[in-house]
């Protein structure tokens, strides 16, 4: 009877595991996904900023060449301000994704704790407890998979 209850909680871990793994990798692969986003976002900031760079210069020739173009100058500065403003937005979303992935590594690493991840990388304490909680629990259910491995 011990016997059968020790197999069956034994097979109910390899299921919690196997689950786990899976989600792991599911996460693993939005990880990536999400760095294919950062790079192109990052792309796409570049573009933007060598649009946003001729914009500018196109509006200091303007000034200087024409003085009845008036109101084409003004559509110009109006979308310079709105490349600017989209410039600014992408900066502030590649450079928060890019703090949340440092976080998630640190984390999965054991190297910092609550306090750390709501100071260091400015995350509100329930997602830095989250995170944690997440990125460590895969760390002892890896830990968990070796033994069981090695003891076969």
């Amino acid at each position: 009877m011990a016997a059968i209850i020790t197999a069956a909680a034994v097979m109910l871990l390899a299921a919690g595991l196997l689950l786990h793994v899976r989600r792991t990798r599911r996460m693993e692969l939005r990880l990536v996904q999400l760095e294919a986003e950062r790079e192109a976002l990052q792309a796409r900031l570049d573009t933007l900023a060598g649009t946003l760079e001729q914009s500018s210069l196109d509006a200091a020739a303007l000034r200087i060449s024409t003085l009845g173009l008036g109101s084409q100058l003004e559509r110009l500065e109006r979308a310079q301000n709105l490349l600017e403003a989209h410039l600014g937005h992408l900066e502030r979303g590649a450079a928060q994704e890019s703090n949340y992935a440092q976080a998630i590594r640190q984390a999965a690493r054991g190297h910092l704790g609550v306090e750390e991840l709501v100071q260091d990388f400015g995350l509100p304490r329930g997602e830095a407890e989250l995170l944690l909680r997440m990125h460590r629990h895969e760390t002892e259910e890896d830990a968990l998979a070796q033994r069981l491995r090695g003891g076969r």
